[in-house]
């Protein structure tokens, strides 16, 4: 239902009270009471104990109803504290009068199960109305003086957004942040997550003007795709942190046994986390410090800083301060430093940070913070105040505004001593360019998670480089393989199986024989060439060196005479499997455990770490969720123990992406594949080869991409077509690796095509613009180029591009053709196709906006079933309904 009635659940007009009261409903009554401060609200009462009863206390309030059915119609919100049992009902007269959404304060009890859980959801699914709950201790908006929690102190008025399943967790942090002073926009109890979930809250705020950042407790999460895709998006315009609880094995069996559901591996939580752009943090007081530091102020646009003090003491503490949390400090240019040890002695000659003299006054700092600003190429410019009666802070800080704004330079002020003659004033100085602390730590706690959210973005700009070959496979023969061998419950394949699913995909096995007796082992031998392995196929024996099941080095047929009754005395012909004679590789110059598991939340993710007794401990490993790019592989081999050796890598990276590459897109493709171990993969005589791999399958009644907890590049809308002119042109999905076609495509445009496609003139897109066009999450947008192959490179020449906006639950179309194509049939190919997409994904209409001079457009939309649906100065919106039969499309 995404964002479906949440409207009316954060700013309801008309609101139930609905449970059995009695004289000793006291949390019912703070509820109550917190209700009544907000004078704007109707509050509705229903007590199905009845209202006559001498000591309910309802009665000191106004009117009460002893059932729903009594009560208005069109309830926005209904808090509901009943049992489990009884809430079905409630839910079935609650669609009669037009309840949108529901509050479940009440959690299971010893009585009740899953089963009761599940009736619930269902009927409130079957009467459009959504929950908030188990367990919920309700929301609170500040700004409007709305509460509906158990908290009779609400908090102060912020900008901060505050979401958690726990409701104690909640408690904790609006303690702290009272006695921090610090406020929220919004306070969201989420329970147990029945129906409204992290995803539909952060896609409503983050369309919330003044919600800044976005601060979330998790223990679990029910639906990762929309909550990662919810965060994408999100994360790209404010700020997310979050802590997520359940770190270990122990800890996550409290949150099942808390919350009644399974929490998945922290380390996939860490790197899903870090796939939306989540700023992870561990401790209450690091969320509400990084909520608090990431204000539009504090957030920089590069990574040189600059630090000024009058203190050298002071001076030293911000460094120590800054390198404690590897925060390098910029490095003084040559001209700036000559300047500063000409025109402003003492200072502390060529260090940053600058130290001038204690006796400085305003005017010195004015001096030295505009030379500074304007010789530095700065980013950031942090100025340490020890404040005394010479020193105007105000002027200072009026002085260099203009000059920092000119240089794009972000200013943080430290003043120290004197806070009770200067704190007021500071509120009024602050601006998007400048931001004031009154302590080391908080101003070096701001810079640090301004970095880390900057990071996250810088990020996201980065282009993923191609390969120098292209990624080809056989689909077909990993399917036909997978399905002969996959049933409905966990199958361990044997070695020899394994390395076929691998092969299909062209990764890197070594040469592998089958056979069921010696002759067969002396044949297979001499056609590989001594010196062989011999190695037990059977797959029950996973480990196989824990049972003798592995010979090597084996030089002649005498060694493999004596490895072959060892082995059948250790182990006995493995019935069908038999043995595996293989090629005797190495030993390596370096051996790599890799690999997919199941992550019970996220699904399939990819791990890089160590061999040996490390691998079976699960010691020193990276991981990443699917599907991968090359960057996303070189992303995880610099998150493993390669990245502190890199410099004496015996291989070039790219072998290694390559390989992680055609791994996640075999398990991309094919839901069945629970696990692949592969140990080791070796590096010898200039090649990898995977020398061992254990793959276990499973028929989950899943189809790809349904298991993954990202979507994949869609390839399903692939295609070639044929222009007017007889021209080839291949249509596809927007790619990452496209940016740079992608650019020149927009740079190509003249001045009114671009001017009618993005309603003003764009020659040039910058890096962000870039990122955001061609970084595409395919779960909430779609865009269909067309490219023609010139030179031996692909060239981008249209783009039709769908883009669903949460907070409206509407998608809306854009259509752009290089000029030299227009008239070519491009933009109708692009058109159908786009509405195919569409129809696909059971939307039930798209729409766009035409400027009213755009006559080429208008005619062209009209053939396509469009029609004008409203009108707005110089804009029209043009709309396609899809829930009526396609009808004379692409005439």
């Amino acid at each position: 239902m995404s964002i479906y009635n949440l409207d009316h659940l954060f700013n309801p007009q008309t609101i139930g009270l609905l449970g059995r009261y009695d004289c000793h409903s006291c949390l019912e009554e703070v509820v109550y009471e917190n209700l009544k401060s907000c004078q704007e609200k109707h509050v509705v009462m229903i007590n199905l104990e009845g209202c006559q009863g001498r000591n309910c206390w309802f009665r000191n309030y106004g009117p009460c109803y002893g059932s729903l059915d009594e009560a208005p119609a069109d309830i926005d919100l209904l808090i509901v504290s009943l049992p489990l049992t009884e809430i079905p009902a409630v839910l079935a007269a609650g669609g009669k009068c037009r309840v949108k959404n529901m509050i479940i304060t009440r959690g299971r009890e010893a009585a009740e199960s899953d089963a009761h859980e599940q009736e619930i959801i269902a009927a409130a699914r079957k009467n459009g109305i959504r929950l908030l709950g188990f367990k919920s201790f309700g929301l609170i908006v500040p700004g409007r003086r709305f509460n509906t929690s158990f908290f009779e102190a609400a908090p102060a008025d912020g900008h901060m957004a505050l979401i958690s399943q726990s409701g104690a967790i909640i408690s904790s942090i609006l303690d702290l942040a009272a006695k921090k002073g610090v406020g929220f926009s919004h306070v969201v109890s989420l329970g147990s997550l029945a129906d409204i979930d992290f995803g539909d809250i952060i896609d409503y705020l983050g369309w919330e003007y003044n919600v800044r950042g976005i601060l979330l407790y998790i223990e679990n999460l029910h639906d990762v795709k929309k909550f990662l895709s919810a965060c994408r998006s999100v994360s790209m315009v404010k700020p997310i942190v979050a802590i997520k609880g359940g770190k270990s094995d122990l800890a996550r069996e409290v949150v099942q046994k808390h919350t009644g559901y399974s929490a998945g591996d922290d380390h996939v939580y860490d790197t899903a986390l870090r796939r939306a752009g989540v700023i992870r943090v561990q401790t209450i007081d690091e969320l509400l410090a990084a909520g608090v530091s990431l204000s539009p102020q504090s957030l920089t646009a590069g990574e040189n800083l600059g630090v000024i003090t009058n203190s050298g003491g002071v001076g030293v503490l911000v460094v120590d301060s800054l390198l404690d949390r590897q925060l390098p400090l910029a490095v003084l240019p040559n001209n700036l430093q000559d300047r500063l040890q000409k025109d402003f002695q003492p200072y502390s000659g060529g260090l940053n940070p600058i130290c001038i003299s204690n006796a400085a006054d305003s005017r010195r700092f004015i001096d030295v913070i505009e030379l500074s600003l304007v010789e530095g190429n700065f980013d950031t410019m942090m100025v340490v105040m020890i404040l005394s009666g010479w020193l105007d802070p105000t002027l200072i800080i009026n002085e260099v505004r203009k000059t920092a704004a000119e240089q794009r330079v972000k200013m943080m002020y430290i003043w120290l001593g004197n806070r009770g003659d200067h704190a007021a004033r500071a509120i009024e100085l602050e601006d998007a360019g400048t931001s004031i602390f009154f302590s080391v730590e908080d101003a070096v706690n701001a810079y640090f998670y301004g970095m880390r959210y900057y990071a996250k973005l810088k990020k996201v700009v980065v282009v993923p480089p191609r390969f120098s070959r292209a990624i080809e496979y056989d689909y077909h023969q990993a399917e036909d393989l997978i399905a002969s061998w996959s049933g409905k419950e966990p199958r361990r394949l044997s070695e020899s199986a394994g390395k076929e699913i691998l092969e299909a995909y062209r990764l890197p096995v070594n040469e592998t024989r089958v056979v069921r007796s010696f002759a067969e082992a002396v044949e297979q031998a001499a056609a590989i060439g001594y010196p062989v392995v011999l190695k037990n196929n059977d797959p029950a024996h996973y480990y196989r060196s824990d049972f003798q099941g592995v010979r090597l080095g084996l030089s002649d047929r005498d060694a493999l005479a004596r490895a072959w009754m060892a082995l059948e005395a250790a182990n006995g012909l493995s019935g069908d499997h038999g043995f595996t004679v293989q090629k005797m590789i190495g030993p390596g110059a370096i051996d790599l455990h890799l690999g997919t598991r199941t992550d019970r939340e996220f699904g399939p993710y990819i791990f890089l770490g160590m061999c040996g007794l490390s691998a079976r401990m699960r010691a020193n490993e990276a991981v990443i969720l699917p599907p991968l790019n090359r960057l996303l592989a070189g992303k995880l081999i610099e998150k493993s123990w390669l990245h502190s050796c890199r410099q004496w890598l015996p291989f070039e990276l790219e072998k290694l992406e390559e390989i992680l590459v055609r791994l996640s897109q075999l398990v991309v493709d094919f839901p069945q594949l629970l696990e692949i171990d592969v140990d080791p993969l070796m590096f010898h005589d200039g090649r990898f080869q995977v020398v061992d791999v254990k793959v276990v399958l499973q028929d989950r009644g899943l189809v790809a991409p349904e298991h993954l907890a990202t979507t994949p590049y869609p390839n399903q809308y692939e295609f070639h077509a044929v222009l007017r002119d007889g021209t080839k042109v291949l249509v596809r999905p927007i790619r990452p690796e496209d940016a740079e076609a992608h650019y020149a495509f927009v740079s190509s445009l003249s001045r009114q095509t671009s001017y009618y496609r993005f309603f003003s003139y764009e020659k040039e897109l910058d890096d962000q613009q870039m990122s955001r066009f061609t970084q595409i999450d395919y779960d909430r947008e779609i865009a269909i180029i067309a490219v023609v192959e010139q030179d031996g490179r692909e060239v981008t020449i249209g783009v039709n591009r769908l883009v669903y906006y949460a907070h409206s639950n509407e998608h809306e179309f854009a259509i752009v053709v290089a000029d030299e194509w227009q008239q070519s049939g491009v933009a109708a190919i692009l058109m159908e196709k786009l509405i195919e997409i569409a129809r696909d994904r059971r939307l039930k209409s798209i729409y766009g906006l035409v400027l009213s001079d755009n006559i080429k457009m208008l005619r062209f939309s009209k053939k396509f079933g469009f029609r004008i649906t409203g009108r707005e100065d110089d804009m029209v919106r043009i709309e396609l309904d899809l829930t009526q039969p396609a009808a004379g499309e692409g005439a």
